[in-house]
């Protein structure tokens, strides 16, 4: 609804006394005072700020495709036996994280999605439910994997390095932490800074108190996590470096592979001595690395994707994170060029991060269940996956041919019953009733053959 307060703003401005609507993402306008009247941006922000050219619709196509490579993995988990894929719930809890992180970018797909709610506000996850959705999925599942990570590196680093083994209840904590404290995480962050859209139809936690409820407990999990795998590293290459047998469990996880160390009894395993060559030794370097490699890399990428995402979206900030003076050379090149953005763009690019690295942030956060499913995969689920639908197949080849087998009997006695009947000299009243003299001939031989065996032979029955 426009007033006479509306002309005061010369377009493209908007003034916010004109807009009666008080629902969306208050915070999320772009309004400065000019001349005692504030005025504001037209929603949404980052058309304003990035050229035409700039998209995002290849973020929900990606989530697609990561959907269907962690299904993969899942089904690999739960199908196939736990030698090929070393099953753990440790690593099964990050899976289904980066399942909820894939639904959360496949949702931006919907056409009902509406980035505002009037002509300068943006919607938020109070007033509308995709964005609600999609950001808590989102918020959620990346909780749920960094949280997941660390339990797995403390696992780790707690059975390796200090030979204590943990059990079931250690589990249950793992996994009562990983998911209830993922959702309590979520909650804090929507009380503290809430969701809303701010480039694309992707919802995302608001620039207020985002460091406190999320930037900053994200960064200091990933971190510890990724400096617990580095620990247990150093900690293996440190016993094979010192040519002296490592403790019991750090020789069952080189040496043999399981994570029951107790099962090793404490004896060297079969050639080893006390002293080791170099080539020796740089073999079982290689070795800890190769069984190592995947842990670091996990960790190291989500303290890669969380600094890339604090980066990209604290550096956007909003309206009150830059002053009058900042943004009034963008007020006057917009004035000046009638509303073109394309001529000010060199100046909108001071306010937020560029579009290449916004693209970047987003498009490697999509890719994260790619990336979890190279890491988690290997080889030989490849060759359980082909054995088992070997074994599948000729199953089903088996039990086809049977059945086929058994109709053609049944098609053959249906059409020989007619045929007989047909041809039968003696009638069908003489064949029936040569049939009951033949079952009154058959009980009694029957009834002989078992009397005349004891009681007491055993295949009497």
């Amino acid at each position: 609804m426009s007033t006479g307060i509306t002309a005061s703003c010369p377009p493209p401005f908007i003034a916010e006394a004109s807009i009666t609507d008080g629902g969306g993402y208050i915070g999320g306008r772009w309004c400065k005072e000019i001349a005692t009247i504030s005025c504001c941006f037209p929603c949404p922000i980052a058309d304003w700020r990035y050229s035409d050219d700039f998209t995002l619709e290849m973020v929900p196509w990606i989530g697609v495709f990561g959907i269907v490579l962690l299904v993969i993995a899942l089904l690999s988990f739960a199908v196939l036996p736990t030698s090929t894929t070393s099953r753990h719930y440790l690593t099964t809890s990050p899976i289904i994280g980066f399942t909820f992180m894939a639904v959360a970018f496949v949702i931006p797909s919907s056409p009902n999605i509406s980035e505002c709610r009037n002509e300068i506000t943006p919607n938020d996850w109070l007033s509308e439910n995709y964005c609600a959705l999609s950001g808590s999925l989102l918020i959620y599942g990346v909780w749920v994997v960094v949280i997941s990570c660390f339990f797995r590196s403390l696992f780790l680093y707690i059975h390796l390095c200090w030979e204590i083994e943990l059990g079931p209840k250690f589990r249950y904590a793992c996994l009562s932490i990983t998911f209830l404290g993922a959702a309590a995480l979520l909650v804090l962050v929507l009380l503290l800074s809430g969701l809303s859209y701010h480039v694309g139809k992707l919802c995302q936690i608001n620039f207020h108190r985002s460091k406190e409820s999320l930037w900053g407990p994200l960064l200091a999990v990933t971190s510890l996590s990724l400096v617990l795998q580095l620990l247990i590293m150093a900690h293996c290459i440190f016993h094979v470096v010192q040519q002296q047998p490592p403790r019991s469990a750090v020789r069952s996880w080189i040496w043999r592979g399981h994570r029951q160390s107790a099962e090793s009894g404490g004896l060297p395993p079969p050639g080893f001595s006390r002293t080791l060559t170099k080539a020796q030794a740089l073999r079982r370097i290689v070795r800890i690395l190769q069984m190592q490699w995947r842990a670091v890399v996990i960790a190291a990428l989500i303290v890669f994707h969380a600094a890339l995402m604090a980066h990209a979206l604290l550096s956007a900030g909003d309206a009150t994170t830059y002053s009058l003076d900042e943004v009034m050379p963008w007020v006057v090149c917009l004035l000046d060029a009638e509303g073109d953005k394309d001529q000010c763009l060199h100046i909108a690019s001071r306010f937020g991060p560029g579009k290449e690295l916004t693209m970047a942030a987003w498009t490697l956060l999509s890719l994260s269940g790619f990336w979890a499913f190279v890491c988690i995969m290997r080889i030989s689920m490849a060759v359980a996956w082909v054995e088992y639908v070997k074994e599948k197949w000729q199953a089903w080849t088996c039990v086809s041919h049977r059945r086929s087998r058994s109709a053609q009997d049944r098609s053959g006695s249906n059409i020989a019953g007619p045929m007989a009947e047909e041809y039968n000299p003696l009638g069908s009243v003489a064949h029936a009733s040569w049939q009951e003299d033949k079952k009154k001939l058959d009980v009694p031989q029957t009834m002989h053959i078992s009397e005349s065996y004891s009681a007491s032979w055993p295949l009497r029955d």
